[in-house]
């Protein structure tokens, strides 16, 4: 009877000792890791090959998430919200196959959104300004990214190199992507009044920026940064990422589309690019914001 009784006791703990090993067997392995000059850079793979790059620590946010040699499958909800901005170019971007576009990316990442833009706007031309040059490395050995005479790298500072370029009223980007994130926050310098003249000036007219933000408790200067977008550009708009913390905002000068026709737009690309995006639920009624609602403080250098 004794005996009975302790293999019932025994039961719980193999139960919970049998969990935490299929917990295990899920948790994500670290296939690299090491600091550069600028944070520390980790690489996990899951199950099906799928990669993710954070800054700092497991517990950094997502930078990229990609299944390796599938670039069109989008695993990073932001990411794929973030494809949205190109409703909102100038003619409609109806033919992806011939329109030819200038952008820019700052911040790389593991590159999911410069390979992804890669693979369907083939006329497009494509520039990536990155920071660090380890995270450059990490993008080309782990994530799969490429350049070619369509996809350039710059490795430096991205805000340095669009001042230069505004000096010299070149290049003119047709669609502008800031993606530039650390281990917790986006960098203060590309917030400010300051770099957003600098950007606006070498947007092409009908040309769109794109930004990944935080709201929510998560970043309490979001307020402030929204309303500095709409010191320097003619309209912004907000899209919330469903479930999520992200703020995609969408910044520029020419006048918009009303909101059933960016919402007919969404859905457009929703139907015509890959990667099951799920743009139509980012445009439910007017993505507009009112300037009246803009009461944060206009971030400004030093």
């Amino acid at each position: 009877m004794v005996e009975h009784l302790n293999r019932l006791n025994r039961v719980p703990a193999l139960v919970a000792l049998a969990l935490l090993l299929l917990a295990g067997c899920g948790r994500d392995e670290v296939v690299f890791q090491q600091r550069s000059e600028y944070q520390q850079v980790l690489v996990t793979e899951g199950r099906e090959g799928v990669r993710t790059l954070r800054f700092g620590s497991r517990r950094g946010a997502v930078q990229s998430r990609v299944v390796v040699g599938d670039p069109l499958d989008l695993r990073v909800p932001y990411v794929r919200a973030a494809m949205a901005g190109l409703a909102f170019l100038e003619p409609p971007l109806d033919d992806f196959g011939t329109r030819s576009l200038s952008v820019l990316v700052v911040g790389l990442g593991g590159g999911s959104i410069p390979m992804y833009l890669h693979q369907v706007l083939p006329a497009a031309q494509i520039d990536v300004a990155e920071l660090d040059p380890l995270v450059v490395q990490v993008a080309d050995e782990w994530f799969g990214l490429r350049e070619d005479e369509r996809l350039r790298i710059r490795v430096g500072d991205g805000r340095e190199w669009i001042e230069q370029a505004a000096a010299r009223a070149a290049p003119r980007y047709d669609l502008i992507v800031l993606d530039a994130y650390g281990e917790r926050e986006v960098p203060p310098a590309l917030t400010t009044l300051e770099f957003l003249r600098a950007v606006r000036g070498v947007l092409a007219p009908g040309g769109v920026v794109v930004a990944n933000l935080w709201g929510g408790r998560s970043n309490p200067l979001y307020p402030s940064m929204l309303r500095t977008y709409g010191e320097v550009f003619g309209q912004v708009h907000e899209l919330a990422v469903p479930a999520r913390s992200n703020r995609i905002v969408v910044a520029l000068d020419s006048p918009t589309a009303a909101p059933r026709e960016l919402e007919r737009r969404a859905a457009h690309l929703a139907r015509t690019l890959p990667g099951r995006l799920g743009l139509e639920e980012l445009f439910r009624g007017d993505s507009r914001v009112d300037p009246e609602d803009l009461r944060g403080e206009v971030l400004r250098d030093g």
